[in-house]
């Protein structure tokens, strides 16, 4: 059985450790620095932080079979989990205008893995695979900076961006229209790959359509598919 851990447990994170543990079956340890989040989700009280009924049901299921793990403090990965993926979640706020984006949180879940990480196994493949929505550019400086710190470590970084809508996130994340793996090797989209066909071709028997490409190329499908959307919605509210 894999084991997932599932960095930033917000609108999209909670439901994607929720869908990981409760419908596939994966191990997911569930880590969000908001302290009375873990808490209350703990002691069950999720109507505040989910409203999908299905959601809910699959919490409930995956917490009770301890599937699913929620902690607030990135020690517990330490030594304790062997980790096939670290999935980024947290939030990474863009300006009114959408040209600069605040990637505090961002760095912070990356340094905090890398410190429960520095130890001498120098052998063990860390996989971090980042979903939170990117300015253009950005994981090509993240690359760098990972690299950087962690010269001596075999790490595999990938950029797979969320198309769920705000709505349905659990369905979307059950049946997605698509799966775009941005990477700048070869083994890191291969590794990404299986994982997702794992999921969803061998686990849940479905076709799903997956495009590997570049860091930048899957940052401008996910922005432009944002920009799309909007500008649908603002022409849609102009005509009625």
């Amino acid at each position: 059985m894999r084991t997932i851990a599932v960095i930033g447990l917000g609108n999209i994170g909670l439901p994607n450790a929720v869908f990981l543990s409760g419908y596939v079956g994966y191990k997911v340890i569930g880590i969000d620095i908001d302290q009375e989040k873990i808490d209350r989700l703990k002691q069950g009280k999720v109507d505040d932080y989910i409203s999908n009924e299905d959601v809910k049901k699959y919490f409930y299921e995956a917490y009770k079979k301890n599937l699913l793990e929620l902690h607030s403090n990135y020690s517990v990965i330490n030594n304790n989990y062997d980790i096939d993926f670290y999935v980024i979640h947290v939030n990474a706020p863009f300006s009114p205008l959408g040209t600069q984006q605040d990637l505090a949180a961002l760095y912070s879940a990356l340094n905090s893995i890398i410190k429960n990480n520095s130890g001498d196994e120098s052998y063990k493949k860390m996989r971090i695979m980042i979903r939170t929505t990117l300015l253009p550019g950005t994981m090509n400086v993240i690359s760098r900076y990972i690299k950087k710190i962690m010269s001596h470590r075999n790490i595999s970084l990938t950029y797979v961006p969320e198309f769920a809508r705000e709505h349905s996130v659990f369905s979307d994340l059950i049946t997605p229209h698509r799966i775009v793996i941005g990477c700048e090797d070869e083994i890191s989209c291969s590794e990404s790959r299986e994982f997702f066909e794992e999921i969803y071709v061998k686990k849940l028997g479905q076709e799903i359509s997956i495009h590997e490409m570049s860091f930048t190329e899957a940052e401008l499908t996910k922005y432009l598919s944002n920009i799309f959307l909007a500008l649908k919605i603002s022409y849609a509210n102009m005509i009625a």
